[in-house]
């Protein structure tokens, strides 16, 4: 055989093998990940935010959330994608001299808005994405509640009352986009469309 046949240990040497001892090149990369040098690391900084974050809701906790916790997450989803797109929309303007929203030959968005969008989605976004998750499981019950008072008032099926907050709440966040946009643009001394 290629590989040498261990040898049977007496009782009495059974248990955990010794370790061997550190050299001085293993002994600094065993303190390598040492949490008193990660300290002023990016991973040492990293690990410290997501110990901070909260946690993700048990499969029971969601069940118990219903269809609250859906509308709360599209919610603070939809808030948190209007914030990106106030904030970037003046800066856009200012920096590229150009409308991110193209209205010939047909009514589109600029690509070069589209891009650099997604950059600040992709960054600003993703570290969002825990909050948002805790934001929705702390509103859920009101959302719950405003669901029941919903269909209590209009005295229609669940998924009729679902429609109408689906609806308000569109409605609502489709005015606070236009809002920001104007009151951004105002406050950067910019015009809407450039």
């Amino acid at each position: 055989p290629l590989l040498p046949t261990p040898r049977a240990r007496s009782p009495a040497l059974r248990g955990p093998l010794p370790r061997p001892k550190a050299t001085s090149l293993s002994a600094a990369a065993a303190n390598e990940g040492s949490p008193a040098e990660d300290e002023g690391s990016p991973e040492g900084w990293f690990a410290k935010l997501k110990k901070r974050l909260p946690k993700k809701p048990s499969a029971e906790t969601l069940t118990t959330l219903g269809l609250g916790i859906v509308f709360g997450y599209g919610i603070w989803g939809t808030l948190n994608s209007i914030l990106m797109v106030v904030v970037c929309w003046p800066i856009f303007i200012m920096r590229n001299g150009a409308s991110p929203l193209l209205l010939q030959p047909v009514l589109k968005f600029n690509p070069k808005f589209m891009v650099y969008l997604t950059a600040v989605y992709f960054s600003f976004g993703s570290v969002m994405t825990p909050v948002l998750a805790a934001a929705s499981v702390a509103t859920a019950p009101a959302f719950n509640r405003l669901l029941d008072t919903l269909q209590n008032r209009l005295r229609c099926p669940k998924w009729l009352a679902l429609g109408a907050l689906a609806l308000l709440c569109t409605a609502g966040l489709g005015g606070v986009l236009v809002g920001g946009i104007i009151l951004a643009c105002a406050v950067c001394r910019v015009p809407v469309l450039a």
